[in-house]
């Protein structure tokens, strides 16, 4: 996949699913990837004044499951 294919899904199906089962206020949680820091994802996220908020990555206080694996 890349950024324009990421961001097709964005717009065609992100929107309205997150508005159909969570509701209008929603934060959309990212991994690091390259499509997903790209100017034309970015674009759409600010276009749309969707909450990204900023993730350290591999952050093991944002990891659930990790105490019960450990």
């Amino acid at each position: 996949m890349n950024s324009e294919v990421f961001t097709n899904i964005l717009s065609a199906q992100v929107q309205a699913n997150a508005s159909k089962f969570i509701g209008r206020r929603f934060i959309l949680q990212q991994v690091d990837e390259p499509k997903h820091a790209a100017k034309a994802a970015k674009e759409v996220f600010r276009a749309k004044r969707w909450t990204i908020p900023d993730w350290p990555s591999q952050s093991p206080d944002l990891n659930p499951t990790e105490p019960f694996i450990s």
